[in-house]
């Protein structure tokens, strides 16, 4: 596939959602409470850099997604290809270093699961946007 075949509007708004879905999922609402316990993290500390960071880590995955899937994807194809990344490398992955570090089940099963999603988000935005 030519890399001019990515569809850069839908990559940018599956990188929005992407980001929008972190900001819930690390929110006390969701899973922010156990995450800050479970890492020592302390809320309060933003940069510029966090967020040139957020957003290329975010739309460095959905473009290359998006290239994998190619222009025209269907539902199926597009949330079974999601999930097999999610789960099948990122989240394993994850729990292949979280093990080596002795990191808790707990700490994993929130950024593998928050990364198994963020991959089924990506796979729905490319399913349903428009054909150029």
């Amino acid at each position: 596939m030519d890399v001019e075949a990515v569809n850069i509007w839908a990559v940018l708004v599956a990188t929005g959602l992407a980001l929008a879905l972190a900001a819930l999922w690390y929110s006390p609402a969701l899973f922010g409470s156990i995450y800050q316990r479970e890492t020592g993290y302390k809320p309060g500390i933003r940069s510029w850099r966090l967020a040139i960071a957020a957003i290329l880590f975010a739309f460095l995955p959905a473009w290359a997604f998006a290239y994998w899937l190619g222009p025209q994807v269907d539902l199926q194809k597009a949330l079974f290809h999601g999930l097999l990344i999610g789960v099948g490398f990122v989240a394993s992955s994850l729990g292949l270093n979280y093990q080596l570090v002795l990191r808790s089940s707990s700490l994993w099963l929130i950024d593998g699961g928050y990364h198994v999603l963020q991959f089924l988000v990506y796979g729905l935005v490319f399913a349903y946007w428009p054909a150029a």
